[in-house]
């Protein structure tokens, strides 16, 4: 790892560039190979001793029972630590590539290893979004029902993991914003401003979701979270076109428009069947009334957004 480090800074620095340095082409692969095998080897050693300690622990956690009436027995393990290793591995990556983007050019002057980072670092944020929201949704229904609470243990760390790694996706999502910065001579640099508050209003929305869904569940909530969804998502449209108009920036209002059509859609053709009389009523007053706030915002500000 020292050494590739070591490689890669040399090559970097012009002061270390003599007359028999190789042709243009050549110096440009060394540029883009260099670092690239520095991360890889980096990301995946520290990824592989993550992984490895956790399998450990889940191995040692076989039991053999044998069920009431059965003559066989079968085996079982604490899914909480496969679950624990998922979480880590991409609270791991999360972390990784927030300090990547920290460094900016500082070591990764290469404008094709930028954006090879920035790529990567999309798909470990949706990776964040899907598997690991999930895989933190599973913890805290072991915890709740106390799965196989007679043979593992789960404690209030299943919940607090959640946390954790909000934190770590905080950082991630800080840290990309300066990166994106780093383009700031690239033709594309607009699109990629406008890309990443797409993804940023993205992210709080979805976040903002599975917090909800989590609170619901842990309060034992009998209300329906079709109803309180329909709402929050309702206000996210809200918030967007507010921010759409005070920013003055257009792709923020399309977002909250597409939002809140999506909510209707889902009020009309999803919940609509399950919600009772009651819970119809105050959904519809309450998106009818966000909606018309919408509608007196554009109308008041219509000089501003032209």
């Amino acid at each position: 790892m020292a050494h590739f480090s070591f490689i890669t800074q040399i090559n970097s620095d012009e002061k270390y560039k003599t007359e028999i340095y190789p042709s243009k082409q050549l110096g440009k692969m060394l540029d883009f190979i260099l670092p690239t095998l520095l991360l890889v080897v980096l990301y995946f050693s520290i990824r592989m001793e993550i992984s490895f300690y956790f399998q450990q622990m889940y191995s040692a956690s076989l039991k053999e029972i044998t069920s009431p009436g059965d003559d066989y027995s079968h085996n079982i393990w604490n899914d909480d630590l496969n679950n624990f290793r998922i979480t880590w591995i991409i609270n791991y990556s999360l972390l990784f590539f927030s300090v990547l983007f920290y460094l900016k050019r500082k070591m990764f002057s290469n404008i094709t290893v930028r954006w090879i980072l920035l790529s990567l670092g999309i798909i470990v944020l949706f990776s964040f979004l899907t598997l690991s929201l999930y895989i933190l949704s599973e913890l805290r229904e072991n915890y709740l029902d106390q799965t196989l609470s007679e043979y593992y243990q789960h404690s209030s760390f299943n919940i607090v993991i959640r946390y954790i790694t909000l934190v770590f996706a905080g950082l991630f999502l800080f840290s990309l914003h300066r990166f994106i910065t780093t383009f700031s001579e690239s033709p594309s640099y607009t699109k990629l401003k406008i890309f990443y508050e797409l993804i940023l209003s993205m992210a709080i929305i979805w976040i903002a979701t599975s917090e909800l869904l989590s609170w619901m569940d842990i309060m034992k909530s009998t209300q329906s979270y079709k109803l309180v969804l329909s709402i929050l998502w309702g206000l996210c449209s809200l918030i967007l076109v507010i921010l759409g108009i005070w920013k003055d920036k257009k792709h923020l209002r399309i977002a909250a428009i597409l939002l809140f059509a999506a909510t209707l859609l889902k009020l009309f053709f999803y919940d609509i069947l399950e919600l009772s009389t009651i819970s119809k009523t105050i959904v519809f007053v309450v998106l009818g009334i966000l909606l018309l706030i919408i509608s007196f915002l554009y109308n008041k500000y219509t000089h501003k957004i032209k």
